[in-house]
């Protein structure tokens, strides 16, 4: 049996969030493609929890589907949730300051990669309310 969009969306979809540093430490966000939701907006790699998966294999997961990169170690940072009222989804979505190693080979879901700071990030359009993570992060952790 498969389950519409819509009745998937009739309860919270838990996510994971990944906080990639470098060494200036940047923050690494993901520009989406055009052809996804939220397209050519900005985001921090990450994605759905899948059944039977945890919230750590979930991002380590995650970040390497999306950038390629191979993720050394998992710190969870904090919880926020992320409620979109235009698209009608709740995403309880779990943080984490992740050390990764590799070349960056974004997959189909982004177009284009970028390192952001305290003092550019909200020159980026952040989706999936990203942007307050972000800015948590970067007031709060570092």
């Amino acid at each position: 049996m498969q389950i519409s969009d819509m009745e998937r969306q009739t309860r919270p979809i838990p996510a994971v969030r990944a906080i990639i540093q470098n060494e200036a430490d940047e923050i690494l966000v993901l520009k989406r493609c055009k052809e996804s939701s939220f397209g050519g907006r900005w985001n921090l790699p990450g994605g759905k929890i899948d059944l039977m998966q945890t919230a750590e294999q979930a991002v380590i997961a995650e970040v390497f589907q999306e950038t390629g990169l191979q993720v050394t170690s998992v710190e969870f940072l904090f919880y926020r949730d992320c409620i979109l009222t235009e698209s009608s989804t709740h995403y309880p979505t779990f943080y984490f300051s992740c050390k990764a190693e590799g070349t960056i080979k974004l997959n189909i879901e982004s177009e284009e990669f970028a390192w952001v700071n305290k003092d550019n990030y909200k020159e980026y359009n952040l989706a999936f309310e990203n942007d307050k993570a972000v800015e948590e992060f970067l007031l709060t952790v570092l």
